[in-house]
């Protein structure tokens, strides 16, 4: 197995790992704090988003981020949201086959294919939008965003 069969491996193992029972506001709200606090514990600067359903459930900017990161957030997530899937594995695809994101129908001013946002899957629902994160390299953000949610599922954070 290649290295970008591995990553995307990964990916895949990874997501099927962070389904959620039900999401509702209060969860929104609930993992955002948490991963506001994390993200102070970790000593980072952050802009975190929580969509459902195209609504914004949950955002918090550090005051050390700025413009970019508030549009960083809304890109990846659109990313997620348009492809189904976390906004990595398409950087991964898009690495892979030398295409950009315009190649794949997408307005690159709207879209950002880099890691960071991850789908909310519920069961018996199916995803219902995206948690995102800007601020680090997009593969911290992306593992970020999935540690966070792992955590908030087992109720360690």
């Amino acid at each position: 197995m290649g290295e970008y069969e591995r990553r995307l491996s990964e990916l895949k193992q990874e997501t099927e790992e962070i389904h959620f029972k039900r999401f509702l506001a209060e969860d929104a709200y609930k993992l955002g704090n948490r991963m506001v606090q994390a993200a102070m514990d970790k000593g980072v600067d952050l802009a975190v988003m929580i969509r459902v359903n195209q609504k914004m459930m949950f955002y918090f900017a550090f005051d050390g981020t700025d413009l970019n990161h508030e549009r960083a957030v809304i890109r990846k997530s659109n990313v997620s949201d348009a492809f189904r899937c976390p906004s990595l594995k398409i950087f991964y695809e898009l690495q892979q086959s030398g295409l950009t994101i315009k190649d794949r129908g997408r307005d690159p001013m709207e879209y950002l294919a880099l890691g960071g946002a991850v789908p909310i899957y519920v069961e018996q629902a199916g995803i219902i939008g995206t948690i995102c994160v800007s601020g680090m390299s997009h593969f911290e953000d992306h593992q970020f965003a999935v540690d966070c949610i792992k955590g908030y599922l087992a109720g360690s954070i």
